[in-house]
Order: C-alpha cells, then structure tokens, then sequence
C-alpha cells in the first residue's frame, strides 16, 4: 500500500492542512498523565467535601457502613460524569486546556460520558496506555479522544 504523503518531515504531512481549520490531534501521553494527577487531587477534595455534606446532615454513619471500594468508585462515578457531562472536561482538562470529544470531534453524549467512565473501572485500565500512544480502553470503548481546545 503506498502512502499518500511522503513521511520525511512533519512539515510535509500537515502541508495538505487548509489554514484556519480545526483539526483534531490527541494531546501527548504526559498531559494525560498530568490530567490525570490533577483529576486524583480533584476527586480527593470532591470526597472530602462529600464527606463534610455527609457529616453536616448527620449521615455519617452512611460513610462507616458503606465499604471503601463501593465509596470509591461512587466517587470516582460522580467526579466524572457531573464534569465530564455538563462541561466536557474534567479539573486536570481545565488546567491543561483539552477536553473531550467524540472520534468525529462532537460533544460527547452523556451516554457517552457514562459508558468512558465505567470504563476507567475495569482493573488494570491504567496499564492500557502503555499499549498505545495515547489512548486509555475507556477512550477506545466510548470512541472519544482528548483535544487541545484551540482559541
């Protein structure tokens, strides 16, 4: 199969762009690390303040039946798809201007949203960048990518 393009230069695969278009290109492996620690961080300060709401109604005793992992993941449920959902985009996302988008660039669906955060729950999921460049199983599963936002 002959290419297109000839690959010498990055300079002559994007030649072909027409100027003042949007083009979605995958930010790197280490702003998805980085988005990564900054949403870990998040979802820390969105349980602790989970855990004073809880605590202020007198519904403590909800966070001492209920076990660690169950917390964990209604958490990690929540961080993600009240963000992610409404806005496209998680804290780490804000701070490194990307966000979520679907393969054909559109907003995701919250039905979208839903079936990439079920995904970040399947064991081991974290090792699935290191089989591909930059995409986790729960950007492969939902057909969604995270983009630099241009302005």
């Amino acid at each position: 199969m002959e290419n297109d393009y000839p690959l010498n230069s990055l300079e002559q695969v994007f030649s072909d762009l027409t100027p003042g278009e949007e083009y979605l290109i995958p930010v790197s492996s280490s702003t998805r690390f980085f988005n990564y620690l900054v949403d870990l961080v998040g979802m820390l300060v969105f349980g602790f303040l989970f855990g004073i709401f809880l605590a202020t109604m007198g519904a403590e005793e909800i966070l001492n039946k209920m076990p660690n992992q169950l917390l964990g993941i209604f958490l990690l449920f929540s961080y993600y798809v009240l963000l992610e959902g409404i806005t496209g985009r998680s804290l780490g996302k804000l701070v490194t201007g990307t966000k979520v988008v679907t393969l054909e660039g559109e907003e995701p669906s919250l039905n979208t949203i839903v079936k990439r955060t079920l995904c970040r729950l399947i064991p081991f999921e974290a090792f699935s960048f290191l089989t591909s460049n930059q995409s986790g199983w729960h950007d492969r599963f939902s057909k969604t990518m995270v983009v630099r936002i241009r302005k």
